[in-house]
């Protein structure tokens, strides 16, 4: 779990993790809440990833948020698990994932969001297995929608995540 404290920070962290994943072999899933997905594209390209190659090789995804979690098809819950076995088949090591929670504070859904991030736990049995595709899963939040929640919901985030990055400036 990340919380950032402004965009610009968030930028040079979502940056150069893209960067670290992808020279390791790895695809990167980026679901940006706070800046447009051609933003993101263009944050990247400046860090010199080449964001079309990797786009149309499958090693870097893109999504918008709210369109991914409120108008979208997908099954947001089953989305690393594919994404895990189409890496496999690709011979790529992992999947990472940085998804921004600001949408469901948009649509004032954090009931919904509390409910999707306590289901989240990834298969650690299926995880650890040494055939498998590790998968690894950021959920990231402004700080000043997180200062939002209660102090309860706030720990219990917390208390969810294996990790937790809380970043100042």
């Amino acid at each position: 779990m990340l919380v950032y404290p402004d965009l610009h920070t968030f930028r040079r962290i979502y940056g150069q993790f893209t960067r670290t994943h992808l020279d390791d072999n790895g695809v990167v899933i980026l679901f940006p809440y706070h800046e447009t997905t051609d933003s993101v594209r263009q944050v990247l390209s400046q860090l010199g990833i080449d964001v079309r190659k990797c786009e149309q090789n499958h090693s870097l995804v893109i999504v918008d948020s709210v369109k991914l979690y409120f108008h979208s098809d997908i099954d947001i819950k089953s989305l690393p698990k594919m994404m895990a076995e189409g890496s496999k088949r690709m011979g790529k090591k992992g999947v990472s994932i940085i998804g921004d929670m600001g949408s469901f504070f948009l649509y004032e859904k954090q009931n919904q969001m509390m409910e999707y991030e306590m289901k989240l736990r990834l298969d650690e049995k299926e995880n650890d297995d040494a055939n498998s595709v590790k998968i690894k899963g950021i959920c990231s939040y402004h700080k000043d929608t997180f200062n939002t929640l209660t102090k309860k919901e706030q720990q219990a985030l917390f208390g969810h995540h294996h990790a937790k990055l809380v970043v100042y400036n």
